[in-house]
């Protein structure tokens, strides 16, 4: 399979996090599927990768006008089988099948506003806009990834999406917290993190 990865976040904490180690995992176990990894230049310019790893500039910033408008062509033209969107901002026009990764749902249940310096006008837009994308993503996709069944409960009753589409990925512990831990000690923070994932 051709398989893309939409890698724009690599840099940032949290999703950018998951992304480098999914990245990382990935050369790891699979040899045999192409991926084309796509990347903001300033990420591009240094990263390299193995043989059926590729690096492919798309200097799209996310949640802009360039993403909805040219990231669709750019992946057209790949003509991939797959692309794996860490993130739930899939391009509206995007019509190719695709995988995406919902990590929570905070911003919706949390008002944010005061936290930003745009107007209450704007915001609300914003808004609007947020939640088109966020319903885009996920009656698109053939899959929905989730790090919890708490989030699976939550696209269920809040979204009404099928659980079957739900696939709960658990998302491990960093490798530089396991070089110090010991074993015992890991399986008891494992298992807190499971719980607090959960909420049970």
């Amino acid at each position: 399979m051709k398989i893309a990865v939409d890698a724009r976040m690599y840099g940032e904490s949290g999703i950018g996090r998951y992304i480098r180690n999914l990245i990382f995992n990935l050369q790891k176990i699979d040899t045999e599927n192409q991926y084309f990894i796509l990347h903001l230049k300033s990420d591009y310019q240094w990263i390299s990768y193995r043989d059926n790893f590729k690096k492919i500039l798309a200097d799209f910033k996310w949640y802009g006008v360039s993403e909805q408008i040219k990231l669709p062509g750019l992946l057209k033209a790949l003509k991939v089988d797959l692309v794996h969107f860490p993130h739930f901002n899939v391009p509206l026009f995007f019509n190719g099948k695709f995988i995406v990764t919902i990590h929570d749902l905070i911003h919706q249940h949390f008002s944010m506003q005061r936290s930003t310096t745009r107007g209450p006008i704007v915001y609300k837009l914003k808004q609007i806009g947020y939640k088109q994308v966020f319903k885009n993503a996920l009656q698109k996709s053939v899959r929905i990834l989730v790090p919890s069944n708490f989030v699976k409960d939550q696209l269920t009753k809040d979204w009404g999406v099928k659980k079957q589409k739900i696939v709960v990925t658990y998302e491990a512990v960093e490798d530089i917290l396991r070089s110090d831990l010991a074993r015992s000690d890991l399986a008891k923070l494992e298992g807190r993190i499971w719980m607090t994932y959960d909420y049970k």
